[in-house]
């Protein structure tokens, strides 16, 4: 769905002409603000599966941090795997990188963890591997990547689009002062069922992300 039609689906619920432009009227320009707040806030409620993508990250010897390119520090890491050698890595935390740098000198070698360590100049998530690597390494980092905000009427939304025409109905109307308390409460509870379903599905979809394991 676009940018404009999910502009247009608020629109309707808020008994207003259509437009043809985001910024055809103060109605339409405002409400496009309220469609990138809702995408937001539904993107950021959920590791959908419409946002996962790889990133590759070819090591070098005797480099043990690299960026995530693009991630903007606004993605999930789900898993990383070492495809030259076709074996998964473990994710610890980088208190652990730090406490194996002080105690162990093991030199380099085919790492086996990763963790994350901050973000770089260009705010992409920086990653550390451990042992620092002795090589070339393809590495892929599965993540779901969050997008930025909607820009373009033709910009087009992959994640579920009914629960951000819901949310984005909520906050036009509450701005707008068109509804009283009772009613905006019927609003956002039909809003957080839709969210809520939305993410049921989605999860269906990959059973084994939220299946717990004991340690």
């Amino acid at each position: 769905m676009t940018y404009l039609l999910l502009v247009n689906a608020v629109m309707k619920r808020m008994r207003e002409d259509t437009v043809t432009s985001l910024f055809q009227n103060q109605s339409s320009t405002i409400i496009s603000e309220f469609v990138n707040d809702a995408k937001r806030q539904v993107e950021d409620a959920h590791d959908w599966t419409a946002l996962g993508t790889d990133i590759i990250v070819p090591t070098v010897a005797d480099v043990a941090t690299y960026s995530l390119t693009g991630s903007k520090n606004n993605a999930t890491i789900i898993d990383v795997r070492d495809t030259t050698n076709g074996v998964m890595l473990h994710r610890v935390e980088s208190a652990y990188v730090r406490r194996q740098e002080l105690v162990n000198n093991p030199g380099t070698s085919r790492p086996s963890y990763w963790t994350e360590d901050g973000v770089d100049t260009s705010g992409d998530t920086i990653v550390k591997f451990w042992p620092t690597p002795d090589g070339a390494y393809l590495t892929s980092f599965r993540v779901v990547q969050r997008t930025g905000d909607l820009e373009e009427e033709g910009d087009l939304v992959t994640i579920p689009t009914k629960p951000i025409v819901l949310i984005a109905h909520v906050l036009a109307a509450a701005e707008r002062g068109d509804v009283d308390s009772m009613d905006l409460q019927l609003l956002q509870g039909l809003a957080k069922k839709s969210l809520g379903d939305a993410i049921m599905y989605d999860m269906a979809k990959q059973p084994e992300n939220s299946i717990w394991y004991p340690a």
